[in-house]
């Protein structure tokens, strides 16, 4: 019988929160390998050996493998260098080239022809050109997948049920955001503009679901926002606001496709410098709902222009990354008014969702690069 070739792995539980996008991802990654190949996971004790036991485990690690996906284990690229391996590497960049590529540069010099590096949108090959000269490994495009049959529409009558626990009505409009509520993720400007659409519109309501956050934005010296006192305040200020704004805080990933599903419009205003993916837009998408979201890190591939939601306009200024707030209101404003239009661009999103972002399709991908 023909051995299964081993893949190694390296991941990260300290980095891996349960229910981050970190962790889902590397989980992703095992279950993909896992389907045609034999994982081979690098010691979770690894990181606090010793300088002399880390190299042995580590070249034991490099000699019982066919490749290695790195993930956190940089280190394995000098090691194999010195013992003079021979083992490829699939590197999946994580939100470092817009950080100003620190990993990356660390393993620049050890990269050879028969490594890969994995890019998940199309914004991060262009700022790697930007800062690297060329690079000795192969580099691919491929994005992500999810779970289109956990992410799914529900039926009419679930969806009025699931309304009905917030107290929406079938009229109304539900514009949602998932997610957690940071500086970076820029929720205050889904709330500035709700501000705007609310005195228009009677029927408009707005849905936050995710923890507020005050976490410093230390990459741009931002360290002290205090979200909280100001959604406190906001809402104590504008008695519109805190009747026709819904909150819910930390929540679990199985009750996720129930807000998809309430909702009429999904929107996502980030502008976090290493946004590389964002799933919740394709999460919303496979549910069946359009989406408005920043021209922004990987929300410019996964959101379809006019097709499947619409793309706002960013820019950078003197004060920093602006948005373009005329074309986000006309588009807010467009998708409110027009049913018709929320339901073409409903079917459009699940069947993008379907035959670009299944967990299926990211599989194959994978296998197939392996396999290469």
């Amino acid at each position: 019988m023909q051995l299964k070739p081993v893949i190694g792995l390296v991941r990260h539980r300290m980095t891996e929160a349960p229910g981050t996008s970190v962790g889902d991802i590397f989980s992703d990654w095992e279950a993909a390998i896992s389907r045609s190949f034999e994982v081979e996971l690098l010691p979770a004790y690894y990181r606090s050996l010793s300088r002399q036991k880390k190299k042995e485990v580590g070249a034991e690690f490099l000699r019982r493998c066919t490749l290695i996906l790195p993930g956190y284990g940089l280190n394995l690229f000098a090691l194999r260098e010195e013992i003079g391996s021979q083992v490829p590497m699939l590197y999946l960049n994580l939100g470092g080239l817009p950080r100003g590529a620190v990993a990356l540069r660390k393993i620049f010099p050890y990269l050879r022809p028969t490594d890969t590096i994995v890019f998940t949108s199309h914004a991060d090959p262009k700022i790697h050109k930007t800062l690297m000269r060329k690079s000795a490994a192969r580099q691919v495009y491929f994005p992500f997948g999810i779970d289109t049959e956990f992410f799914k529409p529900c039926s009419t009558d679930e969806r009025n049920q699931y309304r009905d626990l917030f107290g929406f009505t079938e009229d109304d409009i539900v514009l949602t955001y998932i997610g957690r509520v940071t500086v970076e993720k820029n929720v205050h400007a889904i709330v500035r503009i709700f501000k705007e659409l609310v005195k228009e519109y009677k029927n408009l309501h707005l849905l936050i679901v995710g923890p507020i956050l005050d976490i410093p934005f230390g990459d741009f010296q931002y360290k002290d926002p205090d979200f909280i006192a100001y959604f406190d305040d906001l809402r104590s200020s504008h008695p519109l606001l805190k009747e026709r704004i819904k909150w819910v805080g930390s929540f679990h990933k199985e009750v996720l496709p129930f807000f998809y599903n309430l909702s009429d419009i999904y929107i996502n205003l980030t502008l976090h410098h290493d946004e590389q993916f964002g799933y919740t837009q394709v999460e919303a998408m496979s549910c069946g709902t359009p989406v408005i979201g920043t021209d922004w890190g990987g929300l410019q591939d996964t959101i379809r222009h006019q097709q499947t939601g619409f793309k706002i306009k960013t820019f950078l200024t003197k004060w920093g990354v602006q948005i373009d707030r005329y074309s986000l209101l006309t588009s807010c404003k467009v998708l409110i008014e027009s049913k018709e239009l929320r339901e073409e661009m409903s079917k459009n999103a699940r069947c993008v969702a379907q035959t670009e972002y299944t967990m299926d399709i990211f599989q194959n991908r994978l296998e197939t690069e392996i396999q290469r």
